[in-house]
């Protein structure tokens, strides 16, 4: 009895045999297209550089000769030092070799053209003297025209009110006819009510500023305030006593207003003077003085004190004042 591993063996050798037999087909095919390319390859030697060539390589060493056969650039220039092949000397052809391409006439070549033209047939420009004061005949001859055209206008007072006459879609309107005047003079219907609008913004505007005007006179002339709302004598408690729960008690104060004789600061108070120092000067003489800060406009120049008069700090200085 055969075992498996036998037939593994027995089918693998086929396996193996059939591969070798099949390569053998290739091989031999490559074998006919490599001879076929190399006749191809030394006929076409043969016509190029004649039969003379063949003689050359078989001179040579069989891998030379391999080679040569294959149609590349080496094995040509090769060949052409073996046979040396002495190019012959020919008188040329001329040859047009302009590639450029003819441009198309566009509308600035052609504005070209003419100026040209126009140069050959009037001449160059002539260059001006800068130096020279006459009046080029050219420029009279414009300035003449132009005061022709204005003397006209002046005897033809029809052409001016033709000039008037505006052409449009609808027609020619006469903008001086009285139709014109009359539509260009009427007003809107709801003119009113928009004159009306704007005065009630005015008012509105204006009464906001009499409003802020009066509180400010009002705080400048108050000095003591009576607290209704708050009904202590600070502000708020302080931490420590929300903390350790102290018993508070509510009244009405009066908020007296101080400002300090030293450094002008100003500060509060709800009894009759401060009890603490200020706070910038370290101070302790107050004077009272009204809840809004008095407003101070810009100085004049008579106001302000100037003993010695206006200095400058270089002699002969320009934009100085004096006195």
């Amino acid at each position: 009895m055969k075992t498996s591993s036998q037939k593994k063996s027995s089918s693998q050798i086929k396996c193996k045999d059939k591969l070798i037999l099949s390569n053998l087909g290739l091989k031999r095919k490559a074998e006919a297209v490599e001879a076929e390319e190399k006749e191809k390859s030394v006929k076409k030697l043969a016509e190029i550089h004649g039969p003379d060539i063949m003689k050359t390589v078989q001179a040579n060493s069989e891998f030379l000769n391999n080679k040569l056969i294959v149609p590349t650039a080496g094995s040509r220039n090769l060949l052409h030092h073996l046979v040396k092949d002495k190019s012959k000397q020919e008188n040329g052809i001329e040859v047009n070799l302009d590639f450029i391409s003819p441009k198309r006439n566009n509308a600035q070549d052609l504005a070209k053209l003419k100026a040209i033209q126009l140069i050959k047939q009037k001449g160059p420009l002539k260059g001006k003297d800068p130096n020279s004061t006459k009046v080029s005949v050219d420029s009279a001859n414009k300035v003449k025209v132009v005061l022709d055209r204005c003397l006209e206008v002046e005897k033809d007072p029809a052409k001016v009110e033709k000039s008037t006459v505006v052409t449009s879609q609808l027609g020619s309107i006469d903008m001086n006819s009285e139709k014109v005047k009359e539509i260009l003079k009427r007003k809107s219907s709801h003119a009113y009510e928009v004159e009306m609008a704007e005065m009630e913004k005015e008012a509105a505007y204006f009464n906001t500023l009499e409003k802020k005007e009066r509180m400010e006179e009002k705080m400048a002339s108050i000095t003591e305030i009576v607290c209704d709302v708050c009904k202590y004598t600070a502000h708020t408690a302080s931490d420590n006593c929300k903390n350790e729960q102290h018993p508070l008690k509510c009244h009405k104060a009066l908020k007296r207003f101080f400002a300090c004789k030293d450094c002008k600061a100003r500060t509060f108070a709800f009894t009759k003077f401060p009890t603490n120092v200020c706070r910038l000067c370290k101070g302790s003489s107050f004077e009272r003085t009204s809840m809004m800060k008095q407003r101070k406009g810009p100085k004049l120049d008579s106001e302000n004190l100037n003993i010695r008069g206006d200095e400058n700090k270089f002699l002969d200085s320009q934009g100085s004042l004096k006195f």
